[in-house]
């Protein structure tokens, strides 16, 4: 590998690794915010029940199907997110793996160590998180709404 290529490799996984970090943010932020506009909804829905009933039966039920709708395509961006940086961190390992230096960087630490399961313990946390909000959602539009 010539030096302006390995210099290229270099500042596309320096690329990589800052949108890895932005991807990051973006699954948090889909994560709180989704929590907080599906529960805002659904709190003013309850608030506001009286002003819901008089517009009928079947506005009542779309009404209450809004959060669980909110709540489901922030789910659905959080995992797509997720699956964007799984891609990204197997790229920047095959770039780790090409300029030279095999075995090392953060994704090969990643797959090597034990001490990863951080990482898949926060992933089955947040599927827990997401499956509790998505069946509270649902409930309150099956059994309230």
């Amino acid at each position: 590998m010539t030096e302006e290529q390995l210099r290229f490799h270099l500042e596309e996984y320096k690329s990589i690794r800052s949108e890895i970090a932005y991807t990051l943010k973006l699954i948090y932020d889909f994560f709180i915010w989704g929590t907080l506009a599906s529960g805002a909804i659904a709190a003013w829905l309850l608030t506001n029940a009286e002003q819901i009933e008089a517009l009928g039966d079947v506005h009542r039920r779309i009404a209450w199907f809004i959060p669980l709708f909110v709540a489901g395509l922030a789910c659905a961006g959080f995992y797509y997110f997720g699956r964007v940086i799984r891609i990204l961190g197997n790229y920047s390992r095959k770039l780790e793996d090409l300029m030279g230096v095999p075995g090392y960087g953060w994704e090969a630490f990643v797959q090597s160590s034990p001490e990863t399961y951080i990482w898949a313990m926060s992933r089955f946390t947040y599927g827990i998180a997401w499956s509790v909000i998505l069946l509270g959602d649902l409930a309150l539009a099956v059994f309230v709404g």
